[in-house]
């Protein structure tokens, strides 16, 4: 079976959002408390150029949040107008087939691996950063 590779586009996760739980009156001169209680959100556009066309569309919306205990969870979904394409094709067919599911991961920094593997790699996340 023949691997399908198209070109991928991330938008750098330049929505950053950092929210608080709340936290108690009492408590708020306690640092680590609050530290504990801190969850962060980034998010990225995801682009696809689909095939036969030089046009990129967005794709999907991925969103991964830094829980208090350091863990990431990813949660991508595929946009609404990118399904209704005929010529949508799937990020990972496997792991990622095309409907209105909010996938969830938690391995590799919460990245999905295909979206992962069209990034850019180590060393040049090291430039980038």
């Amino acid at each position: 079976m023949a691997r399908l590779m198209l070109p991928l586009l991330l938008m750098p996760m330049y929505t950053a959002k950092r929210s608080k739980l709340p936290v108690a009156q009492h408590e708020q001169g306690d640092r680590e408390r609050r530290a504990m209680t801190t969850i962060s959100e980034r998010e990225a556009y995801i682009y696809i150029q689909l095939p036969g066309s030089l046009d990129t569309v967005p794709a999907a919306l991925l969103r991964v949040q830094t829980l208090p205990d350091g863990r990431q969870i990813g949660r991508l979904r595929y946009g609404d107008r990118y399904l209704q394409r005929q010529e949508a094709v799937a990020l990972d067919p496997f792991k990622l087939p095309l409907d209105k599911t909010v996938y969830e991961f938690t391995q590799l920094k919460g990245i999905p691996g295909a979206v992962r593997d069209a990034g850019p790699d180590a060393w040049g996340r090291a430039d980038i950063g």
